[in-house]
């Protein structure tokens, strides 16, 4: 992973989303965030501590000559140094990867808050043939304990003003406080002040009262931003049934004759039929008890009391067909109703 320089941030940034669905899912590390949180701070110190980083020059510019001895990158043990001046330092982001090696920085994490963006965490969303994709924002308040370990209270105030130095204005100078990978939908942030340095800390090992490991924790807390994509099949919208009955697309609507209406004796009505076509045609169940107009417009008389049908037809041999003669119908639909006293 190569850290590249970038401006101090304006404000609350929104990291680019993947540009294609499939690096959506590949570079898919939401579960990944402290793990990634401490890998980019290591490197991120390793750019100084290295005499071939990327910020070592930040470093040499600042620091006395017994700062820049401490070197991540000398692979022989003490008893054969060649250069006197640099010190191997230990670099870790966990604790089996330094095992009381001395000097030493490690990266410890302290827990993590998870960030409430706002309304919406969604960015974008398109639809993409039968699926829906979205992109959200997923961010996290990771905090960190930087600690520097040697074996000298003096040693471990120098590397640990090191650090501060990296944190701090040199973070400002060198990456304006983001740490991204051009590959990845991800970036961590370091804190723009929030940095609190603890006192030094001293234990005896091996029993005794002469070898002793002096500490100091910085505690810092790191934005962790990336961008999810995920993909849902939409659902299949089926529009209801119409009662498509010989063809017929919708069923006709009696708007003032409701089913079950009472019709009083003597009083004829004008029926309202919304969506009624032009080769449907009415009847009536039983003759004796009212008649129906077989044209628009069309009236409802009543002749004796009791209960009947209105019967709405439609040709069985399709739209268009000739109801006027003879032909053989197909009932639609009928509409029970009452004559009253």
């Amino acid at each position: 992973m190569a850290l590249t320089p970038s401006l101090p941030p304006l404000g609350f940034i929104v990291n680019p989303e993947p540009e294609t669905v499939e690096d959506g899912y590949n570079l898919a590390i939401g579960d990944k965030a402290i793990t990634l949180t401490k890998s980019a701070i290591h490197k991120y110190i390793d750019n100084f501590l290295s005499p071939h980083g990327a910020f070592r020059s930040f470093l040499t510019s600042v620091s006395s000559p017994s700062g820049i001895q401490y070197v991540t990158n000398l692979s022989f043990d003490e008893d054969s140094k060649e250069d006197l001046n640099a010190r191997k330092t230990y670099l870790a982001r966990f604790f089996a990867e330094n095992t009381g090696r001395l000097p030493a920085v490690l990266i410890i994490d302290q827990g993590f808050e998870y960030v409430d963006i706002g309304i919406n965490e969604l960015v974008s969303a398109r639809v993409a043939g039968s699926n829906w994709q979205g992109s959200f924002v997923y961010a996290l308040r990771v905090s960190l304990s930087i600690v520097a370990s040697t074996l000298s209270e003096e040693d471990t105030d120098t590397l640990s003003n090191l650090i501060v130095l990296m944190m701090g204005p040199l973070a400002q100078a060198s990456v304006g406080y983001i740490l991204r990978d051009a590959d990845a939908p991800w970036e961590v942030r370091l804190p723009l002040s929030e940095m609190t340095i603890g006192q030094n800390t001293n234990v005896t090992i091996d029993g005794g009262t002469k070898t002793q490991v002096w500490t100091r924790n910085i505690d810092i807390i790191c934005d962790f931003e990336t961008t999810l994509t995920l993909e849902q099949e939409l659902p299949k919208i089926t529009l209801p049934l119409r009662g498509f009955v010989g063809g017929d697309p919708i069923l006709p609507e009696f708007l003032n004759f409701p089913p079950n209406s009472k019709l009083p004796l003597g009083q004829p009505l004008q029926l309202f039929i919304d969506k009624l076509q032009l080769y449907h045609t009415l009847a009536i169940s039983n003759p004796n008890i009212a008649t129906i107009t077989s044209k628009p417009p069309y009236y409802l008389v009543p002749r004796s009391q009791g209960k009947a049908l209105i019967y709405v037809y439609t040709p069985t041999q399709g739209v268009g067909f000739d109801t006027t003669k003879n032909a053989e119908r197909s009932l639609l639909m009928d509409v029970p109703f009452s004559v009253t006293l």
